[in-house]
């Protein structure tokens, strides 16, 4: 299975593949004690998983250990040194013209320089490896697999957690292996084997990631480069989950937990994953009548049309699903690619929030499948980013692609017979998953109210970095307390002890990304507003709302008195410097 899928996927599941023979033949022949030439075809093995791929160089760990553990059964070195020997004859011939080649080439002779940059490793102090913890969980999610671009998975969270427990409950066993008869005739060869080739390929795996932290922030997880190490770690966790139990319980137990993945592995193919990644469905011109579609359709060269879409509400980090209506307008004649990307129209680019470039029907229902007249719902799954100052405007865009030489170039899309680029089908609101919430010393002791639009909570002032004691901005939260059809802008006026304007900075809430027409009741808004230039620190600051069609400020109010100007009047520096100036 692990050299079909690999013909498919990647070099990883070749290189796993022939590990796992490779560490199971050469343990079952160093039991054995058999004769030396058979480890002739263990290092042939050994060769095809090092030309599948270089990490598993470290395969090459086996042939001292298992020439060690010969030496202690017998104590003489004739035998070992035998095995050790045919062993390098099956693997050289096949490593060694490889070598050869890159040589020749002019490439990296070993092939590692890349994934094994070892005079980077060798520099890197162990100490770094104390800056990992935070990414294990993604280190480990794309060790099984977890490559999705949505970050789905396949499989629920919870059997991400499952596994990583069973793992270290197995490995665990190995310490109670000697407490019952049968196994304690095992030898350490069985553990120290296997084990032993993994934990120098995961140690410098982890040397490696950790290379990327101080420069980049985060690492680039890749744990399928950890793929190679499969078989072992799956052989040393079952045998070492039996270990937990005796004699008696242990067939029944073995049947059980063999019983687990394959029942698991079921269950998430035909209900967990169809649930999660990209379907389209047939639709019959009874589903067609009770949809809700755009007033002008977009049209994708005049042979694909998208007549609407539906979108579930959109919160950060939680999975929403969207729904294409699609219609071919005559028969398709190439596979085309489906582009949806959720962007921010910040500046001086818009960002992406979240995007998905699949076939339809994630491969299943293609387009060049689709017969002139034929509706499509393709659905997709997203995942909105997380970092965001409140409800936030964002925009879908629908793009097909066609594949030009080795590059992809999306369709001309026409909309009422105009050129309609980019093709955005839709506004939405991404709302945080959870309220934000500003810190206690930033928070006004009376918040002011500004009719039934919104309240002004907290105050966070923005030193200058360079000049001490002035001001380049302040951050406002606003809680939203009713929902407003319309729009309103914030105004921020410092000006000094004589009146005299210093510094302004007017419009919607969050650089226009959050305009109040989007907020809901309880919404909280973080507010930026930086000055053209900086401010003193002592200075009065007014901040309220108007409208913009009139210029008519909102109401103010603090603890019911109405204020002056219907501004709040802030001393620039100070948090806790609110002050009611009453309408007198």
């Amino acid at each position: 299975m692990f050299l079909f899928l690999s013909g498919t996927i990647n070099n990883d599941l070749a290189a796993a593949a022939f590990a796992g023979l490779a560490v199971t033949w050469m343990t079952v022949l160093t039991l054995q004690d058999a004769s030396p030439r058979h480890f002739g075809a263990i290092g042939v093995l050994l060769g095809l998983a090092m030309l599948s791929k270089a990490n598993t160089v470290f395969l090459l760990l086996l042939i001292p250990l298992s020439a060690f553990f010969l030496w202690m059964r017998t104590r003489q070195w004739q035998r070992p040194m035998a095995t050790a020997a045919w062993a390098i004859v099956g693997f050289a011939p096949l490593w060694g013209l490889w070598l050869m080649a890159n040589a020749l080439r002019g490439e990296d002779v070993f092939g590692v320089s890349r994934s094994v940059p070892i005079q980077a490793i060798l520099a890197a102090p162990l100490t770094d490896l104390l800056l990992l913890p935070p990414y294990l969980e993604v280190i480990y999610r794309t060790f099984w697999f977890d490559w999705s671009l949505g970050g789905v998975g396949f499989a629920p969270n919870w059997l991400y957690v499952l596994s990583a427990v069973s793992v270290v409950v197995g490995l665990s066993g190995w310490m109670f292996y000697r407490r019952n008869a049968e196994l304690s005739r095992w030898t350490l060869a069985l553990p120290v084997m296997p084990a032993g080739w993994a934990a120098a390929l995961v140690l410098i795996y982890l040397l490696t990631r950790t290379l990327a932290i101080r420069p980049l922030g985060g690492v680039i997880p890749e744990g399928r480069l950890l793929l190679p190490i499969v078989p072992s770690l799956a052989w040393l966790t079952a045998c070492g989950w039996l270990c937990w139990w005796s004699a008696r319980w242990r067939r029944p137990v073995a049947l059980l937990s063999a019983l687990a993945p394959p029942l698991l592995g079921v269950y998430f193919s035909f209900f967990w994953l169809p649930q999660h990644y990209p379907q389209a469905q047939r639709l019959t011109s009874s589903d067609v009548v009770t949809l809700t579609l755009f007033d002008e359709s977009l049209r994708y060269n005049d042979t694909i049309a998208l007549h609407g879409v539906e979108i579930e509400p959109l919160y950060t980090g939680q999975v929403a699903e969207v729904t294409l209506y699609w219609e071919a307008l005559r028969q398709v004649e190439q596979n085309y690619t489906v582009s949806l990307q959720v962007l921010i129209p910040t500046s001086p680019s818009w960002t992406v929030s979240d995007q998905q470039h699949s076939y339809p029907g994630a491969g299943l229902s293609p387009t060049q499948r689709w017969q002139a007249g034929d509706w499509y719902a393709d659905r997709y799954q997203i995942v909105p980013g997380t970092d965001l100052n409140g409800p936030t405007r964002a925009l879908l865009g629908v793009w097909l692609l066609e594949d030009v030489g080795e590059n992809k170039a999306s369709l001309r899309v026409l909309r009422g017979g105009q050129i309609y680029d980019p093709p955005i089908v839709s506004e939405v609101v991404i709302r945080p998953q959870e309220a934000l919430h500003p810190l206690a010393e930033h928070l006004l002791a009376e918040p002011a109210r500004f009719g039934e639009v919104a309240a002004l909570i907290g105050v966070e002032w923005l030193l200058a970095a360079s000049v001490p004691g002035e001001i380049t901005g302040v951050v406002l939260w606003w809680k939203a307390l009713d929902a407003i059809p319309g729009d309103y802008t914030v105004f921020v006026h410092a000006a000094d002890a004589d009146g005299a304007l210093l510094a302004q900075n007017d419009g919607p809430p969050n650089f226009g990304l959050s305009p109040i027409r989007l907020w809901a009741p309880g919404d909280v808004i973080r507010d930026e507003r930086r000055f053209a230039k900086s401010i003193p620190i002592g200075c009065e600051v007014l901040v309220g709302l108007y409208a913009p069609q009139t210029l008519e400020r909102l109401p103010a109010y603090v603890d019911g008195a109405r204020l002056l100007d219907d501004a709040v009047r802030l001393t620039c520096g100070a948090n806790d410097s609110l002050r009611p100036a009453a309408v007198p």
